[in-house]
């Protein structure tokens, strides 16, 4: 899914994140990464329309144009207000993207040792999954996220 600007070859990667102050620090990020196209989404049904085409004659899930992912962890389904309630939809992302060999990251701003994280570090860590925190309390969030190592991480992934 390369193309150009500007005369070098630019990525195009997909941000899922429903936070607007992390999501403002990711679009101030990555306007300075002059090689790459981001997209983002702040739900699953946003995402999917993005990360995900159909083969027409099978209907099948094919991979979307993009070439990699940075996904929160967890984030609504819908924007509905019935769906709009945050879950470890970043998992599920993962799931897929992996089925598709599609390159990824999870990217939280808690730390993976957390209560709300261990599970999910451990699921990572068992299918060789990438995610990058950023906090050391166990109970709590950060302000930030570390969108350098994230989108680092990827590039590799994405070589």
């Amino acid at each position: 899914m390369s193309y150009y600007i500007q005369g070098k070859m630019a990525k195009k990667i997909l941000v899922i994140e429903d936070n607007s102050n992390h999501k403002q620090d990711a679009q101030e990020f990555f306007e300075a990464q002059p090689d790459v196209e981001v997209t983002y989404a702040s739900n699953y049904s946003d995402a999917e329309k993005v990360m995900f085409g159909r083969d027409k004659a099978t209907w099948e899930r094919i991979k979307g144009e993009i070439d990699g992912v940075i996904s929160d962890i967890y984030f609504p389904l819908t924007s509905s207000q019935q769906w709009d309630q945050p879950e470890p939809i970043g998992v599920r992302v993962a799931v897929e993207l992996s089925q598709l060999e599609i390159p990824f990251v999870l990217n939280t701003a808690g730390y993976h040792h957390g209560r709300r994280y261990e599970w999910i570090n451990q699921f990572a860590r068992d299918q060789g999954w990438k995610l990058v925190d950023n906090c050391e309390d166990y109970e709590k969030d950060t302000d930030s996220k570390n969108w350098g190592e994230a989108y680092q991480s990827l590039e590799e992934k994405m070589k």
